[in-house]
């Protein structure tokens, strides 16, 4: 879809493919909310979706358009955050990926998240380090580590839950 009209956005509902965000922030003119993160990261490692800013559904599937007052803003913001290593584990946009639109006066900004490729995946936020261990060519070890909290890490199906002291890991 190239550009969204009004009826086509009533038509839209939240799915796995389409999130909407309010995206106001406190000062009301807009910000990149801290959920769009895990959004990204879900749709990156599955197969992709849109994510529109300045819209919000609601429970009876209302769909209510706020706009995003300061797009330029959010989309430095966006971008700031997308080749930031601490934030996203890679950024899969281009520019044609980031698009503006207007409806009832009201700007939207609708993100085309693409699914990852394999080698870039897991597409994951909040600065992690991925480590690829290979034992005897035998088990492969895939380890997501974030300085958080200590927790388990399962080494196979075969092998007993190892724990790394002070390091969060994931598998």
């Amino acid at each position: 879809m190239d550009a969204i009209t009004l009826n086509d956005l009533m038509s839209l509902r939240e799915d796995i493919d389409m999130e909407f965000k309010a995206a106001q922030g406190r000062n009301g003119k807009g910000k990149v909310p801290k959920s769009f993160w895990d959004t990204y990261s879900a749709m990156a490692n599955t197969d992709g979706g849109r994510i529109l800013f300045g819209v919000k559904e609601k429970k009876k599937g209302e769909i209510i358009v706020f706009g995003v007052e300061d797009t330029e803003r959010v989309k430095k913001e966006l971008w700031d955050n997308l080749n930031n290593p601490q934030k996203a584990s890679v950024n899969l946009l281009s520019n044609n990926d980031v698009k503006i639109f207007e409806i009832q006066g009201r700007k939207i900004l609708q993100i085309t998240v693409p699914r990852a490729g394999r080698k870039k995946r897991p597409v994951y936020v909040g600065g992690g380090i991925l480590l690829e261990v290979h034992i005897a060519e035998i088990t492969k070890v895939i380890i997501y580590v974030t300085r958080k909290r200590s927790a388990a890490c399962w080494l196979s199906r075969w092998m007993s839950p190892a724990t790394l002291p002070c390091w969060k890991v994931l598998i």
